[in-house]
């Protein structure tokens, strides 16, 4: 619109112009994350914490302090290294999402996530084992996790950009399948983007067999946020 071309007209000079950081960062935030405005949020915190005021933090500045976030000793990168997809203290068990998901009937096998660990060697990116004890799957799920992060600190750029919008097409990086079990599209049954509601979106029962497994593996309640 601010070049007046309509939009089957643009070249790719036009966009190659005003794909900048700054804007990437923006259609990241606005339509990847549903976050809309955080770019503006960050100038503030910026400005805030260097004392200025916000129109004298510059875009550039807001990109960099991304960066800085997943460079290494970052808060990001720390966050990342030393988080867990699933964590069992006692009788509780937190996940993020759930343990059983609306969406992945179109998996192979049933639709929970617990017991399940992404693995490569069974069927590609789309593979995955199951672990029959709850302990050992939570700190398998885990180490899996772990591998990703370290593949993303080891080959953190593209090998091979992504020309299609494919899984496979999007998988020559570093923690490709971590970043995929995090998403809409993920292929196998994840803890992370996850969710067992009603159609009105209220939480539904988990059933029987599954409750009878989480009390044979000693626990008594599961706890859930960030439903998507």
């Amino acid at each position: 619109r601010a070049e007046d071309v309509s939009e089957d007209m643009v070249p790719d000079e036009l966009i190659r112009q005003h794909n900048t950081a700054s804007s990437s960062a923006r259609y990241h935030l606005k339509y990847d994350m549903g976050s809309d405005g955080e770019f503006e949020f960050r100038r503030q915190e910026i400005a805030h914490m260097s004392m200025r005021k916000a129109e004298h933090v510059s875009d550039a500045e807001v990109v960099e302090s991304y960066r800085d976030d997943v460079r290494a000793g970052g808060i990001m990168r720390d966050y990342l290294r030393y988080s867990e997809l699933a964590c069992l203290l006692g009788d509780t068990l937190f996940v993020h999402g759930q343990i059983i998901g609306n969406q992945f009937d179109c998996c192979p096998g049933d639709n929970w996530c617990i017991k399940k660990v992404p693995d490569e060697a069974v069927d590609g990116r789309r593979g995955y084992r199951t672990v029959e004890r709850l302990e050992e799957w939570v700190g398998e799920l885990n180490e899996w996790a772990a591998s990703e992060v370290a593949d993303w600190e080891a080959h953190p750029t593209w090998r091979i950009p992504p020309t299609d919008a494919t899984l496979e097409g999007w998988s020559a990086r570093g923690g490709a399948g971590l970043i995929a079990y995090g998403t809409p599209a993920t292929p196998v049954p994840s803890v992370v983007y996850c969710r067992w509601l009603e159609d009105n979106c209220m939480p539904k029962a988990f059933p029987p067999e599954l409750s009878a497994y989480l009390s044979e593996n000693g626990v008594r309640r599961v706890l859930v946020w960030g439903q998507p």
